[in-house]
C-alpha cells in the first residue's frame, strides 16, 4: 500500500499492491527473454549451491541530497535504469521512488524499516549442462534474448515500510540551507529513529518555507493500515515486530553471465554495453544523464503546474527546455530499448543539450494595491509570500459582514500542502452578506467601494462576474483592478471591531531563472 499525504490534509490516495513469487526483474536481467524467478530456481542458465540465511530487521533514517543517496536509503542496490528506462517490469521500490518526483535540488528525509524473514544466495555457480556458451556476438545476442544478460545471485523476502518527506528546494544554496535546518532541528543522517525524531520533524515542518510532499508504502502485509504523518516514526519503530503475513521480495542482487567460470569472451560486448548504460554503480553510465535530466524535467513539470494554477504564464524558455529534456530522455530510452533487442549493438554517446540547460527556479514579484481606510485597529496580512505560490495557494471563498461600514472580512485559502485555512478580520456586527465561492481558475478581478477613516463600503468581484459587497455611503470612492498579467493573492490591512483599512496583495510571474 502506498500513499501521498499532505501533512495536515484529510486528502489521501492509496494503492494496494501485493507481490507474488514472480517478481520484477533485476537490473540487467530485465531484458527480453528473462525468465521470472520461481521458488529457489534463481536462474534457468546456471546452477550452484544454495545458501539460506535467517531473517534480520532494520530501522534507519537518512537525509538524501542525490537520487543515488535516496536509492541506497531505501535499500535499492539495483541499477536505476530499471526505474527510469523502459527496460521491463519495474520493482515496487523503484516504482515508489519514481513517484517522489525528485528534482535537481531536492532533499529527501527517509525512514526505512524492514523485516527480512530470510534470504537465499547461490554460490559455486556454473552453467547448466547443455547450455551453449556464446563465443561470438551473434550467439551472445541469442543467449541474452532467451536468458537475459545476468542471473539472480541473491533474494531476500519479508516486508518493508518506507516513508519519505521530499523538500523541493530550487537552488543548491536552498538545498544546503534545508539540510542545515534539518540538522539544527535534530534530523540528520543516522539519527536514532524514535519519538524525538517525530518531534524534530514536526517542528521543522512548522517553520520551513520549502514546498514538500510526503509518501509512504508498506509491503509484506495483507491488509496494511498506513499511519498518519504525525505518527509515522512510531509506526516505523514497531514495524519489524509485526509478523509478515504476505512476504514479498525486498532484496535482490544479480551478476553478469560473463562472471560465471568458463564464460570466455563471448559476453565481452554485452558487458561493455551494460557498463555503457549503468556503469559500475547505482547511478553511472548513461543512466546518470537520464537521472539528471529526469530530475530537471520534474522541476519543470512542477513549475508548469504552478503557472497553471494561476492562469498560466507564458514562459518560453520553460516550454523550450521541457521539449529538449523530453527529446533527450526519448533518445536515451531508445538506446536502452535497442539494447533489449540487440545487446551487442554499437552504441554512441548521444548529444544531450538539456544537460546544459540546468533546472528552473520560480521567479515572481509580490505587490500591494493602495490601502483604503484609516489607521485604527491592528495590522493583518493573509499572505506568506515565501510559501503561498510554491504551495499553489489560492482564495477559495470570501465572506463579508456589513452595516454602516464593513464589519468583517473572512477569506478561505486552499493549498496543496495544508488543509483549507480561513482568515477572519473585524467583528460580528452588521449583517452577513454570505460567502462567495471561487472555483479553481477563478480570481479576484476587481475591488471597489468607499473609505474614510475606515472602510465604509467594500465590493469584491471575481472571474465570471460574480461579486459580494455592501455597507454604507460614507467616505470617498476607490476602484482597483489588478494590472495585466497579475493575479490576486489575498488581503491585508487593519482591523479591530470593524475593517479599518484594506489593501490587496497580488503577484506577477517573471521568466524562470535557470541554475546550471
Amino acid at each position: 500500500m502506498s500513499s501521498q499525504l499532505s501533512p495536515s490534509s484529510a486528502k489521501t490516495t492509496a494503492e494496494v499492491s501485493v507481490k507474488s513469487a514472480v517478481f520484477a526483474s533485476p537490473p540487467m536481467a530485465l531484458f527480453q527473454g528473462y525468465n521470472s524467478v520461481l521458488g529457489s530456481g534463481l536462474s534457468t542458465a546456471v546452477e550452484g549451491q544454495f545458501t539460506n540465511t535467517g531473517g534480520q530487521s532494520e530501522v534507519s533514517c537518512s537525509v538524501c541530497m542525490t537520487t543515488e543517496e535516496l536509492a541506497k536509503s531505501l535499500s535499492i542496490d539495483q541499477s536505476l535504469s530499471v526505474g527510469f528506462g523502459p527496460m521491463g517490469s519495474v520493482d515496487q521500490k523503484l516504482e515508489f521512488m519514481s513517484q517522489l518526483k525528485v528534482t535537481t535540488h531536492s532533499v529527501s528525509v527517509t525512514v526505512y524499516a524492514s523485516h527480512e524473514i530470510g534470504s537465499e544466495s547461490i554460490t559455486d555457480v556454473a552453467f547448466k549442462k547443455g547450455i551453449e556458451i556464446p563465443t561470438n556476438d551473434q550467439q551472445a545476442n541469442e543467449f541474452v534474448q532467451y536468458y537475459g544478460d545476468s542471473f539472480v545471485s541473491r533474494l531476500a523476502s519479508g516486508g518493508e515500510y518506507m516513508a519519505v518527506y521530499t523538500f523541493f528546494s530550487e537552488t543548491r544554496e536552498e538545498q544546503t540551507s534545508v539540510v542545515s535546518s534539518l540538522k539544527a532541528n535534530g534530523v540528520f543522517d543516522g539519527v536514532t529513529v524514535g519519538g524525538s525524531l517525530q518531534v524534530a520533524m514536526s517542528n521543522f515542518l512548522k517553520t520551513t518555507n520549502v514546498n514538500y510532499s510526503f509518501h509512504q508504502r508498506i509491503t509484506g502485509h495483507r491488509n496494511p493500515q498506513l499511519p498518519k504523518p504525525e505518527e509515522f516514526i512510531d509506526f516505523a519503530v514497531k514495524f519489524p515486530s509485526v509478523p509478515v503475513d504476505a512476504p514479498v521480495i525486498i532484496g535482490i542482487s544479480s551478476n553478469g553471465y560473463e562472471n560465471v567460470p568458463g564464460a570466455g569472451s563471448g559476453f565481452a560486448k554485452v558487458r561493455k554495453n551494460r557498463l555503457y548504460f549503468t556503469g559500475s554503480g547505482i547511478q553511472q553510465g548513461l543512466t546518470d544523464s537520464l537521472v539528471k535530466i529526469t530530475e530537471a524535467k520534474n522541476q519543470m513539470s512542477w513549475l508548469a503546474g504552478v503557472y497553471e494554477v494561476y492562469g498560466n504564464f507564458n514562459d518560453e524558455a520553460l516550454k523550450a527546455n521541457t521539449k529538449t529534456a523530453t527529446h533527450d530522455i526519448d533518445i536515451i530510452q531508445t538506446q536502452m530499448s535497442e539494447y533489449a533487442t540487440d545487446p551487442t549493438a554499437d552504441f554512441q554517446p548521444p548529444t544531450l543539450p538539456s544537460l546544459q540547460n540546468g533546472s528552473p527556479e520560480l521567479s515572481f514579484d509580490v505587490m500591494y494595491s493602495p490601502q483604503w481606510g484609516g489607521s485604527g485597529g491592528g495590522p493583518f496580512d493573509d499572505v506568506n509570500i515565501n510559501t503561498y505560490i510554491r504551495n499553489k495557494t489560492r482564495i477559495s471563498s470570501i465572506g463579508l459582514r456589513t452595516g454602516a461600514r464593513t464589519d468583517q472580512l473572512r477569506t478561505t485559502y486552499a493549498s496543496d500542502n495544508a488543509s483549507d485555512e480561513t482568515k477572519v478580520h473585524g467583528g460580528n456586527g452588521g449583517g452577513d452578506q454570505g460567502t462567495l465561492q471561487l472555483l479553481p481558475g477563478q480570481f479576484v478581478t476587481k475591488v471597489w467601494g468607499r473609505s474614510g477613516s475606515r472602510v465604509d463600503q467594500l465590493h469584491i468581484q471575481i472571474t465570471g462576474g460574480n461579486q459580494i459587497g455592501g455597507s454604507g455611503g460614507g467616505g470617498g470612492p476607490y476602484d482597483w483592478t489588478p494590472p495585466a498579467g497579475a493575479f490576486v493573492l489575498g488581503f491585508a490591512g487593519r482591523s479591530g471591531a470593524e475593517i479599518d483599512a484594506i489593501k490587496v496583495s497580488y503577484a506577477k510571474f517573471n521568466p524562470a531563472k535557470w541554475n546550471k
